[in-house]
């Protein structure tokens, strides 16, 4: 049984040694951890220490382990050296060996293997690359219909401001099927109509 920092171990069945992946990961069979469950404090689930080739370890349910070795599909790999692999596997060479600790501005604006010109999408809204925006998200994008709107009340919007698509359209960033709304009010507008406001607005049209 290892020593290791987090939390409770108890040892594994002596058969189950330390299993090295095809990928260079090693599982821990024999480090484990028992956690109680959030939403039934009564059961418990059972993570193994995985440690990926880089040398980083990390707890892993052993039911999503065994769930993805049945399909051969467990890699044991870290997000960092997964994205490498995948990137080398279909030929995008902008892609370093190993991932470099400024991984994040090495892959940033231009440099980026997804990169459509400066614009890109994300649930159906447009986002524009504008890094130097006070507002730009952690990749350096903002979204096109708050621009839209900022350019036209020549001021910043605020974080309790949202920039509400009238026609339901999220692409749609025409000037004139867009309002600037409070967080309230824009729950509101997509709240579905109850009866009452359906048999209201059907009078209303026919006189």
């Amino acid at each position: 049984m290892r020593q290791t920092s987090a939390g409770t171990l108890f040892a594994a069945s002596p058969v189950m040694a330390d299993e090295l992946l095809p990928s260079g990961a090693t599982i821990h069979w024999d480090t484990t951890e028992r956690r109680a469950r959030e939403s039934q404090p009564n059961r418990y689930d059972v993570f193994v220490l995985v440690k990926c080739r880089c040398g980083k370890e990390r707890w892993t349910k052993r039911s999503r382990i065994m769930d993805a070795k049945r399909n051969n599909s467990y890699t044991g790999l870290c997000y960092d050296c997964v994205v490498v692999e995948n990137g080398q596997k279909y030929g995008r060479p902008n892609l370093p060996e190993s991932r470099p600790p400024d991984w994040a501005d090495a892959i940033r604006g231009e440099n980026n293997p997804q990169w459509k010109g400066g614009w890109t999408t994300k649930s159906g809204y447009i986002y524009i690359y504008l890094p130097d925006h006070p507002n730009a998200n952690s990749d350096g994008y903002v979204a096109e219909h708050r621009l839209i709107m900022e350019e036209h009340l020549g001021r910043y919007l605020t974080p309790d401001e949202v920039v509400h698509h009238i026609n339901g359209l999220r692409w749609d960033n025409r000037l004139e099927n867009l309002e600037v709304l409070d967080k309230h009010k824009h729950h509101h507008a997509h709240k579905p109509p109850t009866l009452a406001e359906i048999i209201r607005a059907l009078l209303e049209r026919g006189g």
